[in-house]
């Protein structure tokens, strides 16, 4: 037996020498995981269908930032679509688009002096007894015609990388510090943290998304995948202890502390992606129990809904008004029953 696979062995080998290790090549080094929820982030969780999370992610934010800058820098504010639709084009389109708008004003403007040219050669008829001398000056005003279209297009095209570059970074700036896109590690669910303050709560944004999308009866024309849109005021690591810390500062914000002011009926929603180790129950109780006692439980109409969103290790929470009324905040739904209404 050991004869035969030492025969079987030496018939696999070139000129009886030794096997050569076969060596694998690697098709690069491993993506890392994109998870990026963490813990003490504010923003948005946005859901949507599965295989669309980057796409809904560039459009929630392009979604929310149009209603920030509504909010922040006036009611009748809105993003200029000529900087989208600049920001959306590559760096090389935008040359090319820019080089040949120079190009056509230079055209232009040799097109003007070559037609004074031709009316100077108008006048060369009526007087032949300058035609030397006009036809000498017409060649020299051709010459200055051609020298005058090379260089302005040289001094253009030489500013555009560097005015191009510095609106490009303007632009990046001008979004990048307002919302981030944060991959959850969860399909069908992305969420999007709200850089930048400005006294401006996620609830706000999304009550002044959600009021215009009844008003117009559609999810506006942009929302092709955004389906549910919950505001997130904080988020910690998905343990009964740190739900309870991190709830209480919301929790204060939202609820009044004295027992003379009216009490607000509340709920406590409670879902759970990727998460089996926490208990339901205990979660909803530990919340529940932040908030002052002249406030009143109401699962079917309330005031306020406490929202509370378990995504792997991380727990999202928030605060919502009208939550079941507006279809819990699905976009689409609410175009529905609009509709139906």
């Amino acid at each position: 037996m050991e004869a035969l696979v030492g025969g079987v062995a030496c018939e696999g080998r070139r000129g009886g020498g030794k096997r050569k290790n076969v060596k694998y090549l690697s098709n690069g080094p491993k993506r890392k995981s994109s998870y990026g929820l963490r813990a003490g982030s504010k923003g948005f969780l946005v859901t949507c269908d599965k295989g669309q999370e980057r796409s809904t992610m560039k459009e929630a934010i392009n979604l929310l930032d149009e209603f920030y800058e509504r909010l922040v820098e006036g009611a009748n504010a809105t993003i200029n679509s000529k900087d989208n639709q600049f920001s959306q084009l590559s760096p090389h389109i935008i040359r090319h688009d820019l080089a040949d708008s120079v190009e056509n004003k230079v055209e232009a403007n040799a097109n003007s002096q070559e037609e004074a040219v031709e009316s100077n050669d108008s006048r060369e008829n009526e007087f032949e007894g300058e035609k030397t001398s006009q036809v000498g000056s017409l060649s020299n005003i051709m010459q200055n015609c051609k020298h005058t279209k090379t260089g302005v297009a040289n001094d253009h095209i030489k500013n555009i990388d560097d005015a191009l570059e510095l609106e490009l970074a303007q632009l990046r700036d001008k979004r990048k510090a307002r919302f981030i896109g944060l991959d959850t590690g969860c399909a069908g669910i992305v969420f999007v943290e709200m850089l930048r303050d400005d006294n401006v709560r996620p609830l706000e944004l999304v009550k002044s998304i959600i009021r215009t999308v009844v008003t117009s009866k559609q999810s506006r024309t942009s929302c092709r995948f955004c389906l549910r849109l919950l505001p997130v005021e904080v988020t910690c690591y998905a343990s009964q202890s740190e739900v309870k810390r991190a709830a209480e500062p919301v929790i204060s914000h939202y609820f009044s502390q004295e027992n003379g002011d009216d009490g607000l009926k509340f709920a406590v929603v409670y879902e759970a992606r990727a998460n089996t180790s926490l208990d339901r129950m205990e979660i909803i109780n530990a919340v529940a129990q932040l908030v002052p006692k002249h406030h009143s439980v109401d699962l079917k109409n309330p005031d306020i809904t406490i929202i509370v969103q378990i995504v792997k290790t991380t727990c999202a929470i928030g605060i919502a008004h009208e939550f079941k009324e507006m279809a819990k905040y699905n976009l689409k739904q609410i175009v529905l029953q609009k509709a139906e209404s």
